[in-house]
């Protein structure tokens, strides 16, 4: 609802004969009735206050209703109140009323003009003359009151120079003392800049040391990864929901990894390993921090050596699994040849005895504990002079080392002692074994017996 329709209503709620709205500092905010024989435009500029355009007679009195109505709270009545208006004279009472609601409308000063009868003129003779001094007393009342109000209007605007003159000493020494604090303030800011000044210096440094810091765990997060990739180990990295961590490349020879599978499941990844309970095995090395290692084969035949241990902190805290895998394929088929050829010199026809560079007995065959009548504990470990004559044991050491220096020594005549003191008359064959990168590490002894009875010399 707007504020006119708000003004209607209080007006109509009155009773109120033809009024004003107006505000503390008399300007008009609505008009209600005729109210030509009171007020008229001021001349010059147009302007809209009630007190400027308040006829002759009614100034003063309106002035001095106002600033009691703004001030109170009851209403101001001024009756018989002598207006000049267009030459005639006119009286009017006089009301202002405080407004307290709606609140729209609170403040607001309601000014009502009430016209009232003048008396009739005299009749009777000499009257005329006595009429003419009422009038000069009227003047005379009139200008006395004009001037007892402006004694008022100057005594109150003393008090309110003087209540201003207070106010504006005391809001200069507040404006002292704030000035005081914002230079107390600016102090405190010029501080707190230096400090700042000093943070940020001391934070640049902390920063230049956090890069070098970054610069060198990218460094050593590189070199990590180079010397596990340079073991040839295959590694996965498992967090403890099984997910996919990080990798070494060989691991993308036995699971189908690439760089954005980081952070999927291992069982959700397709891989050559025939090992289905992989999975399985985390959770049990999770659940009981007890490592597992197994032998595992591929799709394309390879054998690995697999090693599932909890993968833990430097604050000794476990932080998912380490799987390692190696590469046994060669070891295994070595182990099988070496079961093959053990199987080959156990079963051999021949008695067989391999001694190391120092002579002495590392094994012997089934045959040679049969022709020589010892077990083979009773020979592991021995020099190889124990079943050869005294007399011949400086040759034997001879033929040794003319062997192991590359000479070939092939169905030598020799004599052997069996266990029961007996010499047994043999052709012997010696032959160095090598190792891995060709050097001579021991030197078998094959021996054939003879019916001959010479004796080698």
């Amino acid at each position: 609802v707007s504020v006119q329709r708000h003004i209607e209503r209080a007006l109509l709620r009155l009773f109120v004969p033809a009024c004003v709205i107006v505000n503390e500092r008399g300007d008009i905010v609505y008009v209600h009735g005729r109210t030509g024989a009171y007020l008229e435009p001021s001349e010059g500029q147009p302007r809209n206050n009630i007190l400027e355009m308040a006829r002759e007679g009614l100034q003063i009195e309106l002035t001095e209703a106002l600033r009691q109505a703004a001030k109170g709270t009851t209403e101001v009545v001024r009756n018989s109140v002598r207006v000049n208006s267009n030459g005639d004279r006119a009286l009017v009472d006089l009301s202002v009323l405080k407004l307290d609601q709606p609140d729209v409308l609170r403040d607001l000063l309601l000014v009502s003009f009430r016209p009232t009868p003048l008396a009739p003129p005299p009749t009777a003779p000499g009257v005329t003359a006595r009429h003419a001094g009422f009038d000069d007393a009227e003047r005379v009342d009139q200008m006395e009151r004009t001037l007892k109000f402006m004694r008022e209007t100057h005594q109150a605007t003393l008090e309110e120079l003087e209540t201003s003159n207070e106010e504006l000493e005391s809001t200069n020494e507040e404006l002292q003392s704030t000035n005081e604090e914002l230079q107390s303030t600016n102090e405190e800011l010029e501080t707190s800049k230096e400090e700042m000044q000093s943070l940020n210096e001391e934070l640049t440094t902390v920063n230049a040391e956090l890069q070098s810091k970054v610069e060198e765990l990218s460094q050593a997060s590189d070199d990590m990864q180079n010397l596990l990739n340079s073991t040839k180990i295959a590694t996965l990295f498992l967090d403890n929901e099984l997910n996919i961590k990080r990798f070494t490349e060989q691991a993308r020879d036995l699971v189908m990894l690439r760089q954005a599978d980081v952070g999927r499941p291992i069982s959700e990844l397709a891989s050559k390993l025939q090992h289905e309970d992989l999975a399985t095995d985390c959770r049990n090395v999770l659940k009981t921090l007890v490592y597992r290692e197994a032998e595992v084969s591929t799709s394309d035949g390879a054998i690995y050596l697999m090693r599932i241990m909890p993968y833990r902190t430097a604050r000794n805290a476990i932080d998912g699994l380490v799987l390692t895998f190696v590469d046994i394929s060669r070891l295994k088929q070595t182990q099988k040849d070496l079961r093959h050829m053990s199987e080959v010199f156990r079963e051999g026809a021949d008695p067989c005895i391999i001694v190391d560079l120092n002579g002495n007995i590392l094994d012997l065959n089934d045959q040679a504990m049969r022709a020589y009548g010892y077990s083979r504990e009773e020979l592991l470990g021995k020099p190889l002079p124990r079943i050869i004559p005294p007399g011949r044991r400086d040759e034997a050491d001879s033929l040794l080392n003319r062997c192991r220096d590359g000479e070939a020594l092939r169905n030598i005549p020799w004599t052997l002692l069996h266990r029961s003191g007996d010499e047994t008359r043999v052709n012997l064959t010696l032959t160095v074994l090598t190792g891995d990168k060709g050097e001579v590490d021991a030197i078998a002894l094959v021996t054939r017996r003879t019916d001959t009875q010479e004796t080698a010399s």
